[in-house]
């Protein structure tokens, strides 16, 4: 009944208004004694009251009934029904009425719609970019945690919301950027290490000052941006600057030493003379050979596009630089074997970075393989991949160096490499030559058995 009330204020009017005209016709009809016996006035009067009264109440039913049909509309619309509507009323305030609550409640739809659109794309958007992302309020409690964060903070979002950030990652310097958060006017950042899932990472960690989201409410986004990749790029061009610089110092140190030793005087000695001019020009064909590797690395890992590439018989290409070597090979008394693909390996490649790839690959079994040994060169193809195995009878590499082989300045002997003219930077441009062309390397080896390398390359 409460509901009612405005059917019953409706019904109060109503009936007001009726008795105020039935009071003044009483008045008027008991004024006239013409108008008949004081009997029949008061029985038409008590009848005009009942008849007034009744219709009294179904005019303000009337009225009551769809506006109280709006209300229940507005009542369902608040509680979370968008599909919330009045039927067609009539052509009065109160249609119009409902016509707006029924704007009203489409116009809401299209913008709720809009809302949880945008909502999911923010959503998609978190959950799929690869820096962590947190958001935590002033007193550092995370209330919001994407996927990435949890993987690199090695903890579930149950175990991250509605928790101090500091509770899960015991770090002094995180838990200070959280304890100053409500004082920073910009952002601040912080690198620290993680362990998450037993892999050691190291990670910037970057926090927004505090800004307001709704009603006084404050909150802070936390990034955490993984840099280990780039902490390991990093050390790499460092260790490849020592590296060039050592490897860049022993030959210039050699030929500096065997031209001050003859400006001293052996040049008059003309024993002496030729074996230093021989050590000279060997250095000097050593540090050629080196800056030519370093630049050949150093194009092949920028990563531009090579546009010199053809289809290319890879049998004719590797025959080729087989029968380079095969002298060499005959005055080491190495055998030197080729064993062409049956069906013609073709594929697009860059013939001078193919063909250098190759040149390392046997130039390295020769050296590393030992008199009456055998150095065998193959072509396969199978399954859409063309293989270049270059297999010997040599030293072998052992089993805890194989996997660094393929590196820059790597070498198993250093001493003997060195002594064979080697620069440590074949294999790596065998590996980025082979990757460039959307291929692989592999590498097999027993100590005192021998070793076995492979190009693997996909066939045009």
């Amino acid at each position: 009944m409460f509901r009612r009330r405005l059917l019953w204020r409706l019904f109060a009017i109503n009936a007001a208004a009726f008795a105020v005209f039935l009071g003044v016709a009483s008045a008027w009809l008991l004024s006239d004694p013409r108008q008949g016996g004081t009997g029949s006035i008061v029985a038409a009067l008590v009848g005009m009251a009942v008849l007034g009264l009744i219709a009294s109440f179904f005019a303000a039913l009337t009225v009551y009934r769809p506006i109280e049909r709006v209300r229940r509309a507005a009542e369902d619309l608040a509680k979370g029904d968008l599909n919330a509507r009045v039927d067609t009323i009539g052509p009065d305030e109160v249609g119009d009425l409902a016509e707006a609550f029924n704007t009203m409640s489409r116009q809401l739809r299209t913008r709720m719609a809009e809302l949880e659109g945008r909502r999911r794309e923010v959503a998609t958007i978190m959950e799929n970019i690869s820096e962590g992302l947190l958001l935590l309020n002033p007193a550092g409690e995370v209330a919001l945690v994407n996927r990435a964060a949890q993987k690199l903070l090695g903890r579930r979002a149950a175990d991250l919301v509605g928790k101090p950030l500091w509770q899960n990652l015991h770090l002094p310097e995180v838990h200070e950027m959280i304890a100053e958060l409500p004082k920073i006017d910009e952002p601040a950042r912080v690198r620290i290490e993680l362990a998450a899932a037993g892999e050691a990472r190291v990670a910037e960690m970057v926090v927004t000052p505090l800004f307001e989201i709704s009603d006084g409410e404050k909150r802070a986004v936390l990034l955490i941006i993984d840099v280990t990749e780039d902490r390991r790029l990093d050390q790499m061009r460092r260790d490849f600057v020592a590296d060039v610089s050592h490897e860049l110092k022993t030959p210039l140190t050699s030929i500096k030493a065997y031209a001050e030793t003859l400006l001293d005087g052996a040049d008059q000695d003309e024993g002496a003379r030729r074996p230093f001019l021989e050590k000279i020009v060997s250095n000097s064909n050593r540090l050629t050979k080196l800056v030519a590797d370093i630049l050949d690395i150093s194009r092949l890992e920028t990563g531009r596009k090579d546009d010199s590439r053809e289809r290319s018989d890879l049998n004719a290409l590797v025959r080729r630089v087989v029968g380079e070597f095969s002298e060499r090979a005959a005055k080491k008394g190495v055998t030197l074997a080729f064993e062409p693909a049956a069906a013609a390996p073709e594929a697009y490649v860059n013939s001078e970075d193919m063909r250098e790839a190759v040149e390392n690959l046997i130039d390295n079994a020769i050296n590393y393989t030992a008199e009456k040994g055998t150095v065998r060169v193959a072509l396969k193809v199978a399954d859409g991949r063309i293989t270049v195995e270059v297999a010997d009878t040599g030293i072998g590499i052992p089993a805890d160096a194989l996997p660094r082989v393929f590196e820059r300045f790597y070498r198993v002997d250093r001493a003997r490499s060195r002594a064979m003219g080697g620069t440590g930077l074949g294999l790596s441009i065998v590996k980025h030559v082979a990757l460039r062309h959307g291929g692989n390397v592999e590498a097999a080896s027993e100590v005192g058995k021998g070793s076995t390398f492979r190009i693997l390359l996909p066939a045009a």
